[in-house]
């Protein structure tokens, strides 16, 4: 889900609403290359790690591109 094309979807469908999901959620949504903006900053997706935890569930990590 780039941004261009989440733009595209918004502007040319009358019918779009915006959707509001928590962080965990945007962690497991996210796509490398992905635009995240938050608190008035933006930045590009550039890596996405999972990190399992000695309960065997799992640590969800982004990394921003420099």
């Amino acid at each position: 889900m780039s941004n261009q094309a989440l733009n595209q979807v918004l502007t040319n469908d009358q019918t779009a609403t915006v959707t509001n999901v928590s962080w965990d959620e945007v962690q497991k949504i996210a796509q490398v290359g992905d635009i995240i903006k938050q608190h008035g900053r933006a930045f590009e997706l550039a890596r996405k790690e999972f990190v399992q935890q000695m309960d065997n569930s799992f640590e969800i990590k982004l990394f921003e591109a420099k």
